[in-house]
């Protein structure tokens, strides 16, 4: 049975069993994979450009008569076969992004936490609610679960406001809300560290019509 790291207030840290049925998905790589280069193709911007013959500045006038001159014929100085000239098939501004059916994104994210918990890296933090953020209090966190040095994806409850802006500052702590939770996400860290809330609010998201 898969299990997870309890960070208690006191410091100490104990071990629970994951009997969600989240964490007991198996899927094949080629889906995990689809999935995260999806997530990948929706993060590029895809603001590439380049000007066709149409766009190129100047270009208007003939080069020089049609016959007679002994060169080969040339209608503007702007034609692709010309320096400075326009751009055959080059990259225009377009959207990566692309979908894939519903169920599979939820399978592949399940499958990802799965892995996360047989590897031992998921981390459950309980009771944090500092009244204003203090990143030290973070920290201390962290060093006790002797995780304080590894690149870390922290997952809240959109309300702790104050645990967010307490990890934030952390150089190796990316902080994100569990609804904005993908397979990149989960696998692209050394260590899936939660809130209370944050875990809660997971299940109650992903669970919901699974």
């Amino acid at each position: 049975m898969p299990k997870a790291n309890v960070i208690e207030k006191t410091g100490t840290v104990n071990k629970i069993e994951l009997n969600e049925p989240i964490f007991q998905v198996k899927a094949s790589e080629g889906l995990v994979h689809e999935s995260v280069r999806r997530v990948l193709a929706l993060l590029r911007q895809g603001t590439h450009d380049t000007k066709t013959r149409s766009e190129v500045r100047g270009g208007g006038r003939k080069p020089w008569r049609q016959k007679g001159t002994g060169r080969a014929r040339a209608g503007s100085i702007r034609s692709p076969l010309w320096k400075g000239g326009g751009v055959v098939f080059g990259p225009h501004p377009r959207d990566y992004g692309f979908e894939i059916p519903k169920k599979q994104k939820r399978k592949a994210l399940f499958a990802t936490l799965t892995y996360k918990a047989e590897a031992d890296q998921i981390y459950i933090i309980e009771d944090f609610h500092p009244e204003a953020p203090r990143t030290k209090s973070a920290f201390e966190i962290l060093k006790n679960a002797g995780i304080e040095n590894s690149r870390i994806t922290l997952v809240v409850h959109r309300d702790e406001e104050t645990a967010a802006l307490s990890f934030r500052n952390l150089p190796n702590v990316l902080v994100v809300e569990a609804e904005s939770l993908n397979p990149y996400l989960v696998l692209n860290n050394e260590a899936l560290v939660f809130t209370r809330a944050g875990f809660e609010r997971m299940k109650e998201v992903w669970l919901k019509d699974a």
